[in-house]
């Protein structure tokens, strides 16, 4: 009977305590910009991501006995709920009442984005696996209260499904290109009274305004410095926290610019 394959876990306390070229390489093809070394990595080196703002890096390593690297998790030690964009202040409240502590927990996710990508970062389904594990077993390490996974993908549900994690749901609004070649096209789809609607509120909206997009090099400080303003005038207007600082717009300027389209 073969044995099972041995695994090792290593931690990072920081992104960059790993090659660019090790940790990118478990990502897999498409455009998955959030998950890249370099879009983690100025979230921590720009002072947005730590111990002070409530997430402590913890990114993990699966390793085979040799040291070779197998598969990757982008890891954080929260001290709050916030900046997840999914609301479990409730469980919170729930097991503080019962006598628990609920923070700190550890967090799955790429902080202050709620987009939809791969998790668990590994080329074999035996790796992943590993991983969702592997996840488990740092929380209890760690004495944190319990491990939470967001914004996953299909296959990752599964595999976390698999390894004992409990599914929660939530919603969330996606527009879907349904072989749209254009505007009219997604018009045509709708009623006539909500096409009306959209069509008044669009020239409405464009009346004296100009729309330039901008990338790579064309992007400027002065158009990060005004971006940053907007920014800023969103999260005071909808009652939030910017969780992002002017710094993180550079470094990813710096390393990023041909990913970027700034409109």
């Amino acid at each position: 009977m073969s044995q099972a394959p041995s695994y090792n876990i290593r931690t990072l306390e920081k992104i960059s305590d790993v090659t660019p070229n090790i940790w990118d390489g478990f990502l897999p093809s498409g455009t998955h910009p959030f998950l890249s070394y370099n879009f983690l990595n100025a979230l921590e080196q720009s002072g947005c991501v730590n111990a002070e703002t409530g997430w402590m890096p913890l990114h993990l390593i699966l390793e085979d006995e040799n040291g070779t690297a197998l598969g990757a998790a982008p890891l954080y030690v929260k001290s709050h709920s916030q900046g997840e964009y999914v609301f479990d202040h409730g469980w919170a409240s729930a097991l503080e009442s019962a006598g628990g502590q609920y923070y700190p927990k550890l967090q799955c996710s790429i902080p202050f984005t709620p987009a939809t990508s791969p998790r668990l970062l590994a080329h074999k389904p035996e790796h992943r696996e590993a991983l969702a594990h592997s996840i488990a077993q740092l929380t209890q390490q760690h004495s944190l209260s319990s491990a939470h996974a967001t914004f996953l993908t299909d296959e990752d549900k599964v595999t976390f499904e698999k390894a004992g994690y409990v599914l929660r749901h939530d919603r969330q609004f996606h527009f879907i290109n349904r072989d749209y070649n254009n505007f009219n096209d997604f018009l045509a789809s709708l009623s006539s009274r909500k096409r009306k609607t959209i069509r008044k509120e669009r020239q409405k909206a464009q009346d004296g305004i100009t729309i330039k997009r901008l990338s790579g090099d064309d992007i400027k400080p002065h158009h990060w410095d005004f971006f940053f303003e907007c920014y800023l005038d969103t999260s005071n207007r909808k009652w939030g926290r910017p969780y992002l600082n002017r710094e993180f717009f550079t470094r990813i300027h710096e390393v990023m610019r041909d990913d970027i389209l700034l409109i």
